[in-house]
């Protein structure tokens, strides 16, 4: 999706919205990227505190507790670099702000809730097929919208592509993409590349080589194989992402059902305030 000019507009009690392309995320609108001057506790009330890609808090809305938002917490120093990004980074397949709230020494940006990331299925005893491999696609898209903005994302893991309960793919980690100072899609294709061996076996060879162990499981004419091999000769992230629309259209509700296993068969760190 791509994004116009951005234009902020100061609204009464201190609201500022950031004016951005309509985008339907989750079955929502959201054209602006709202700012607010006041405590996000006063709209809000932590459940608890997790390692999802970063240190997140899980709060829910004090007038409508059965609403679950995701809040990252960053210092004034290094927000302002944050509000830009995602100001102007606003992708269904990118971590995508809905608000933030500027208080005191600290911005708090609010997100939905995916509860899971890619780490997570790979840590489960399941082993997802091919259409459920191709959920590459959705990094894919991810990827070449950063790009396009202007940025790598050097560290792009399953750690940092998290998994909501309806499917949703985002990219998270923004805070570490740096702007793009070359033209080589070398590293990102490597990424991807890893993220699919993980997915499709678990496990990646002390080499680097990109082998599949399990042919039984992953016959060379499967679609996820003959993706892989395809990283060997792209020579960008968006020749992959061309190629993978062509050949594998992953049903959203798949990727739910995947979410939905993956969840009551993982494990993370956690800390809960009574």
């Amino acid at each position: 999706m791509a994004t116009g000019q951005n234009a902020d507009h100061e609204l009464t009690g201190g609201l500022k919205k950031w004016n951005t392309p309509q985008i339907h995320f989750r079955g929502e609108p959201l054209a602006y990227l709202i700012g607010r001057n006041e405590s996000p506790w006063d709209t809000f009330k932590t459940i608890f505190t997790c390692d999802l890609a970063g240190r997140v808090s899980i709060a829910a809305c004090r007038t409508h507790p059965s609403q679950l938002r995701a809040i990252r917490t960053f210092k004034k120093e290094e927000s302002k670099e944050m509000l830009e990004k995602f100001k102007h980074i606003r992708h269904e397949n990118v971590l995508l702000a809905r608000e933030y709230y500027d208080h005191e020494d600290s911005v708090y940006f609010v997100f939905d809730d995916l509860p899971l990331t890619l780490k997570h299925v790979i840590g489960s005893d399941y082993y997802p097929c091919d259409a459920e491999v191709s959920c590459i696609k959705k990094i894919l898209s991810g990827l070449s919208f950063l790009r396009a903005c202007g940025y790598d994302h050097p560290f792009l893991t399953c750690s940092y592509i998290l998994l909501g309960m309806d499917g949703t793919i985002q990219i998270a980690g923004l805070e570490g993409c740096e702007n793009r100072s070359t033209l080589s899609h070398f590293g990102s294709i490597e990424a991807v590349a890893s993220i699919t061996i993980l997915l499709m076996q678990k496990y990646k060879k002390p080499d680097g080589t990109k082998d599949i162990d399990n042919l039984d499981c992953w016959s060379i004419d499967s679609q996820a194989f003959q993706f892989l091999q395809r990283t060997d000769t792209a020579s960008s992230i968006d020749e992959l992402k061309e190629y993978i629309l062509e050949t594998l259209t992953p049903p959203k509700v798949i990727l739910a059902g995947l979410a939905r296993f993956v969840l009551i068969s993982a494990r993370t760190s956690y800390s809960y305030e009574a």
